[in-house]
């Protein structure tokens, strides 16, 4: 394979790429780390499912299709009451390209614990490591999906999938340890390493002076997980409370399970918003990265009101671009803001205490202007590219045939 020939040490599956194009939490990550691998001399290359365009450096297309003989089993499977496999011919051509790419130089490949896909890549040579972005055991949940023999089909492939990894990374302690607990399993080789966020400049920060101390800013989609009912919810109360407060809400409309129906963004606005305050309120549905940086540094905060998270990048560029954050107190949530110190927590689900949070920072420029720069020390501290990518290359350099990685990469870059 062409696209495989001298290929990069380390291979990260993306659910899309270029982040540009496909704005996501997983993408978000995977360009973060690479652009910190970079720093220390490693090369990467994403996997991504299409085909690879001219001129792309490091990336593998992973082109699929459904055939016709994957489309008739799937129907007869359905017919006789048999789950499907909503992956099979993605995961095939995967494994294709990696058993490719690993005779060309591959030794490490990461992806997130999805279905549990990864266990069924196994090929020799190759050390595969588990990025826990979600289980579907708490994501699933907090999405409102249905507990079915599909839904615990996932979960158990993706505890298999986890226990027997060459290695798994954590963006949070609380994920970590909810994996462990709920799966039985000890996990000797993982190891809890932040998302990083992306290059930020201090002289590209939020400045208070330069925003709209009335707007508010929601990044996420509409759905039960990203809380972005929650939000709608808080915005009638801010609306009532202060006739000058907006929301932006950026992000797109996956829509809300609700009594048993699922509700579109427009239908819940007119449901839960009163009339006023439309008027107020813009959805832009989904945004690019590029715009999302001039939403942060005009808007006076950023909100998560998410009811479970692993560690949002929502959160993650926030601190690296020095914003107000208020966010649940939730999952690792709770390990990246402090409250009062770097950002102001609420009660999970409590749209009251949302409100509380929201008008002290509009009450108090001050408070606002204190916690976004402790903010951006978070990021500095934890969360820069460069950082993390070292504590993510010390547990690959601890895998088989991989002690030299960084080493040899910095001589052939």
């Amino acid at each position: 394979m062409s696209q495989a020939y001298n290929c990069p040490p380390i291979g990260f599956l993306s659910p899309g790429w270029p982040l540009a194009e496909a704005p996501n939490g997983i993408v978000s990550y995977v360009a973060a780390i690479r652009d910190g691998l970079s720093l220390h001399g490693v090369r990467s290359a994403v996997l991504v499912g299409r085909e690879a365009r001219p001129g792309e450096e490091n990336v593998i297309g992973v082109p699929y299709k459904w055939s016709i003989r994957d489309r008739v089993v799937r129907n007869l499977r359905r017919r006789v009451g048999l789950l499907d496999d909503p992956q099979g011919p993605f995961v095939r051509e995967l494994r294709s390209r990696l058993e490719a790419s690993t005779k060309n130089g591959l030794r490490i490949f990461e992806m997130e614990e999805s279905f549990g896909a990864i266990e069924r890549v196994a090929v020799p040579g190759l050390a595969r490591v588990v990025r826990l972005h979600g289980p579907w055991f708490l994501n699933g949940l907090a999405l409102g999906a249905e507990n079915n023999e599909n839904f615990a089909r996932r979960v158990r492939n993706e505890g298999l999938a986890i226990e027997r990894a060459a290695a798994v990374t954590a963006p949070s302690r609380d994920v970590l340890e909810k994996v462990r607990e709920f799966y039985g399993i000890g996990l000797p080789n993982a190891r809890v390493i932040a998302n990083p966020g992306p290059r930020v400049a201090s002289s590209d920060c939020w400045q208070s002076q330069l925003t709209d101390s009335k707007q508010i800013l929601f990044i996420g989609r509409f759905d039960r997980h990203k809380g972005g009912d929650l939000m709608l919810r808080a915005f009638a109360k801010l609306a009532a409370l202060d006739p000058e407060v907006r929301l932006v809400f950026a992000g797109p409309d996956r829509g809300l399970n609700e009594d048993g129906t699922k509700v579109d963004l427009p239908t819940y606005v007119e449901r839960n918003v009163p009339l006023s305050a439309r008027s107020r309120l813009v959805c832009l549905g989904a945004v690019a990265p590029e715009a999302l940086v001039k939403l942060r540094k005009a808007s006076a905060m950023c909100i998560a009101p998410s009811r479970y998270e692993n560690f949002p990048m929502a959160i993650v560029e926030a601190f690296a671009y020095g914003c107000p954050i208020v966010g649940s107190a939730t999952g690792g949530i709770k390990e990246l803001i402090v409250h009062e110190q770097n950002g102001l927590l609420f009660a999970p689900e409590d749209v009251d205490d949302l409100v509380a949070q929201v008008m002290r920072l509009l009450k108090d420029p001050g408070l606002a202007i204190a916690l976004a720069s402790a903010g951006r020390k978070t990021y500095e501290q934890r969360l820069e590219p460069a950082s993390v990518a070292e504590e993510a290359l010390d547990l690959y350099r601890s895998l088989p045939n991989c002690e030299s990685l960084g080493s040899a990469a910095r001589l052939s870059a």
